[in-house]
């Protein structure tokens, strides 16, 4: 029988936290998450689980501030989150009662995984962005885009705390998590996340995520190209999701037909945009 040894700590505060970080073979242990599926031997896992502060929710005149510890069920709950439309139905798309409550941001960005995809996606569609903590003092945001490179992830910094995920308020702005339940049990429901504005009819801006399709949300730039500047109809957002046709989409079985997948890319563009 294989055994893997591995160090277990719980500082009380977050420079206790980011003083083993910046020492090789730490990684953080986000609260209430399931230990990580690979892990080097010797390595030490930090909990969050004492850390204050990282299980709050609380708005200012600028942003929406929600710590990384806080459960997804716990955030469905706060009344802060009323005008993130779009993050609001992702966390109700959640339907496991285990995710729903272990789940959280820090878990997204530091161990990233299949269950986190709709948040992330609506995260990444309303523009929202990580503070990254340093050890020696260094606090920086980070896109959330920042962390999927065409659907691959990109690993969050090992001597770095993602401490809070940031929504900036933007008045006049829509935004929608909309999703299709699949009839499998093996396969992930995928579902697409988009922001918003408009002036009457016409495009301002958009930002159009897919979750689901591949290991990391998706951003489509193409599909948002074909939209910006015109008035949002039925032809030009049939037009515009013919974009994805160029797109190399993945799944977890690698039987499904890229046709199939982009087919239901088009499904979701079309019928999330459709709403407005």
């Amino acid at each position: 029988m294989n055994t893997t040894t591995l160090n277990y700590a719980t500082p009380d505060s977050l420079q206790g936290v980011l003083s083993l970080l910046a020492q090789a073979g730490s990684r953080v242990l986000p609260t209430s998450a399931s230990l990580p599926k690979a892990v080097d031997p010797g390595t030490t896992l930090v909990s969050l689980r004492k850390v204050p502060g990282l299980s709050r929710v609380h708005a200012d005149a600028d942003a929406l501030h929600i710590g990384t510890s806080v459960a997804y069920a716990q955030l469905q709950q706060s009344q802060l989150l009323a005008g993130h439309a779009a993050l609001v139905q992702a966390l109700a798309s959640i339907r496991e009662p285990h995710l729903r409550n272990h789940c959280t941001l820090g878990g997204a960005l530091h161990e990233g995984g299949v269950a986190h995809a709709p948040v992330l996606a609506a995260l990444m569609a309303l523009d929202a962005h990580a503070i990254a903590l340093g050890a020696d003092g260094s606090s920086e945001s980070l896109p959330l885009e920042a962390f999927s490179a065409q659907g691959q992830r990109v690993p969050f910094a090992s001597d770095k705390l993602a401490s809070e995920v940031t929504l900036a308020a933007v008045p006049g702005a829509f935004s929608s998590y909309y999703a299709l339940s699949q009839l499998s049990g093996f396969e992930p429901d995928r579902g697409i996340a988009m922001g918003l504005r408009l002036s009457g009819r016409t495009v301002e801006s958009v930002r159009l995520v897919l979750a689901g399709f591949s290991e990391q949300p998706m951003r489509l730039p193409a599909v948002e190209a074909a939209l910006v500047g015109g008035a949002l109809d039925v032809g030009r957002i049939a037009q515009a999701s013919e974009q994805v046709s160029s797109l190399a989409l993945s799944a977890q079985r690698k039987d499904i037909p890229q046709g199939y997948l982009q087919q239901l890319a088009k499904t979701l563009i079309r019928r999330v945009l459709g709403q407005f």
